[in-house]
Order: structure tokens, then sequence, then C-alpha cells
């Protein structure tokens, strides 16, 4: 059994925890006390001080800003050592946080909230979630132009500008590159027929070009006019500002690419 002296000790920290008055500093000076007796070293002391180490860790005193991300569940044919969930173990542990997201939205929101915590969280992301989702955001029916990352805006900015051509431009973020959604550009292609691809990498061996091929292969028939890039030229990226805005996908070459269509 424990000696009295680290009993009390334990219950005096905890009582100091509940109320938000535990004084970190005095620790040391009690440990010794409850570690030792009048004949000697007690045996059972260091159970008092694993005792007392798992109460000196209040969320109110102590900042462990730590986050694990880890997979969870079946489905995805990896065999019982890669398939588990087990978020129910460390959802059990007091003062262990643990998230598990149901969509890449909140995957990314709750990642996010977990890093700026300042307790530890444990976030178990489903093997099932869906990141390769294309977005369109926004509706058209003349021509359909596919942005990925910071080409989206300014695609978006060439679709609100060719309403003055009375053309309606349908913007698809692509969202994911790899795997990406071949089915909602497809889709967009069967409204439109007519696809003009955006991209701010070289044109040879990149996305412009596997999308492009993608609708030829796949969507041949559903083309009215041949699919169009817009992409960096083939060059290293120049130091010159002027050079460089001339090198970055525009708005207007958008357009331009757009008029070619027919």
């Amino acid at each position: 059994m424990l000696e009295q002296g680290g009993v009390d000790l334990v219950r005096r920290l905890e009582r100091q925890r509940m109320t938000g008055t535990l004084d970190h500093r005095s620790l040391a000076p009690g440990m010794a006390a409850a570690s030792s007796t009048a004949s000697g070293v007690s045996r059972s002391a260091p159970a008092a001080s694993t005792s007392v180490g798992t109460v000196i860790r209040p969320r109110s005193a102590t900042r462990v800003p730590l986050t694990m991300r880890t997979l969870c569940g079946a489905g995805a044919r990896a065999a019982a050592q890669h398939s588990q969930t087990l978020y129910g173990m460390t959802a059990s542990i007091p003062g262990l946080k643990t998230v598990c997201p149901s969509n890449p939205f909140d995957a990314k929101g709750l990642l996010l909230a977990s890093i700026r915590d300042d307790n530890p969280v444990v976030c178990c992301e489903p093997k099932s979630l869906d990141f390769k989702k294309a977005a369109v955001v926004r509706e058209g029916s003349d021509v359909t132009l596919v942005g990925m990352g910071a080409t989206v805006p300014v695609v978006l900015d060439a679709a609100e500008q060719l309403t003055a051509d009375s053309t309606s431009a349908e913007v698809v973020d692509l969202r994911t590159l790899a795997p990406f959604d071949q089915d909602a550009i497809l889709a967009s292609l069967t409204k439109t027929g007519r696809l003009v691809v955006i991209d701010e990498a070289t044109p040879h061996c990149g996305m412009a070009s596997e999308i492009a091929a993608l609708c030829v292969d796949r969507g041949f028939d559903l083309l009215n006019a041949p699919v169009k890039q817009v992409t960096a030229p083939h060059i290293p990226v120049p130091f010159s500002p002027v050079l460089e805005d001339a090198y970055q996908p525009s708005a207007e070459k958008v357009i331009a690419a757009v008029r070619e269509l027919g």
C-alpha cells in the first residue's frame, strides 16, 4: 500500500487541480517527502510518483500541442493489419481528443482545429473518404472551363467577362489531381460540347494534356470543337516581372481560347 504521506500528496494535488490552484513549483519537495520515511526509502514510492505524474498534467496548466493522423476502416483490401477501426481506444483515454471526419471538407477543418488545439488530438481518417470529387463552381451551358489551384480565380474572372459575349461558361474546379474526377469533366462536357483546360504548369506531360486526352478518348462524341489548353509556355519561369506576368495564364488568354472555339 502507498505510504500515507504519498496518499495525502496525491489527494492534495488532485484538489488543487480541480480548483485551478495547482502550483508546479511545489511539486518537487512534496514528491521527495512522499517517497521517504523515517526508516528509509519506501518500496511503494514509485507507485506514488506514478500517480502524481498522472494528476500533474491538467489541461489548464500544461500545453501538449500534438496532432497525430492515422487511417481507419476496411474497404481498401488492405487486410486485417491495415484495416482496423481503433478510434475507440484513443477516445476512451481522458484528456486525449479523437476526431473522425466523414468528408474531405470536414477532414480539412478538423485537422486545422486539431493543429491549433493545445491538447493532443488523434485524427482518424476513414480510407473511404472521397478526395477526388471536382466541384462545379459556376454553372454554364456554352463552354466548360476546367481550372485547378491558382488558375481557378483566373477562370472565374474569364467566365464573368465572357458574359459580355453572351457566352455562358461553366467552371469546374478540379481540386484533386491524382486521381482526378473524370466523370465530372465528362458530365460538364455533355452539357456544353466545348472545353478549355487552364493549367499554370508547362504543357508537355501535364494535367491539361491529360484532361484533353480524356475528352478525346471517352468524350469524343460529345465534342463540338477541339479541346483548347491555356498553360504556361514550355520554358523556365522568367525572372523579369513583366515576362513572368506574360508567362502565367490570364483571363485574357482564356477568353481568346474560348473565342477560337467559335
